[in-house]
């Protein structure tokens, strides 16, 4: 029998860069055992008396945190009120997969003025900030140049990395767990309620399926497959992490293949692959006149 086939994956254009490191995130937190500790510390600056507003962490740490929120996630209404069953859940399926609505509420409910930080709270909240920079420094550059100090990945909070590892751990601190987002009915078709899991893994019949994909389209969702950013991502981490650069990797490759990456691919076309993920990563590539793998 073939391999069977899986359905694409939409997602809103502007999140690309949100899915290309929250890819690479989750590889750094399942290979590297120091970054998950220090992950950890992240979610322990949450129980700091100074961190436990979510209003200030995002306002202090992300200047722009009111366009973050609203613009990347949208307005996601009253977070008091049980959601309703939708017949076109595809404006709010991205808020509901981030489970911001609760963080989105407080944030809008608060006055748009310039917020006075007493020492305590100020001290608490530099701490976060440094933990997430220590996290990317630690977790997304090679060990070598975390001894120079010399980072390719560099630490900015404000980054569409150091977002993409605040908002997750700042999500779960105002939840606890995901039990009741997961529990939100996210489509409706014909006379049954789908809910968040079910219909983002596609465990839906197909004829709500095409449905479902066909509000994705006209909505202008991209359409990719998550196999393909599972493999680039690795070859990122690779490349960028474990190996000093693409010609290491290839090399490596060419002695024993990863059960992670089957295909051998050359030098110059993994450099060509991941230059998404190094923009979306911030990687910081040599300003030479020749590629440096």
């Amino acid at each position: 029998m073939g391999q069977k086939q899986t359905k694409p994956f939409y997602f809103p254009p502007e999140l690309k860069d949100t899915f290309l490191c929250a890819s690479v995130l989750a590889l750094v937190l399942e290979e590297n055992q120091r970054a998950k500790e220090l992950y950890a510390d992240i979610e322990k600056c949450f129980e700091l008396p100074g961190c436990k507003d979510p209003y200030d962490v995002v306002t202090y740490l992300l200047p722009d945190g009111r366009k973050v929120l609203q613009g990347n996630f949208g307005n996601t209404g009253d977070v008091n009120k049980e959601p309703k069953s939708v017949k076109n859940p595809f404006d709010v399926s991205m808020d509901l997969q981030k489970g911001n609505k609760k963080l989105n509420s407080i944030y809008r409910s608060r006055p748009k003025l310039f917020i006075l930080l007493n020492n305590r709270k100020r001290r608490d909240l530099n701490k976060l900030r440094s933990s997430i920079s220590v996290f990317i420094r630690e977790g997304f550059n090679r060990n070598s140049e975390n001894d120079k100090r010399e980072y390719k990945v560099n630490g900015n909070v404000q980054s569409s990395l150091g977002t993409t590892i605040l908002l997750p751990a700042l999500i779960k601190k105002l939840y606890g767990d995901t039990s009741a987002i997961e529990k939100t009915k996210l489509l409706k078709h014909g006379k049954k309620d789908y809910d968040l899991p079910t219909v983002l893994e596609r465990k839906i019949p197909d004829s709500a399926d095409r449905f479902f994909t066909g509000q994705l389209k006209q909505a202008g969702y991209s359409k990719t497959s998550l196999e393909k950013i599972k493999t680039s991502a690795w070859r990122w981490y690779q490349c960028r992490v474990v190996c000093d650069g693409p010609t290491e990797y290839y090399n490596k490759q060419l002695k024993e293949r990863s059960p992670k990456d089957r295909v051998v691919v050359e030098p110059e076309n993994l450099i060509h692959e991941i230059k998404e993920f190094d923009d979306a990563l911030g990687y910081r590539r040599e300003k030479t006149g020749k590629r440096k793998s």
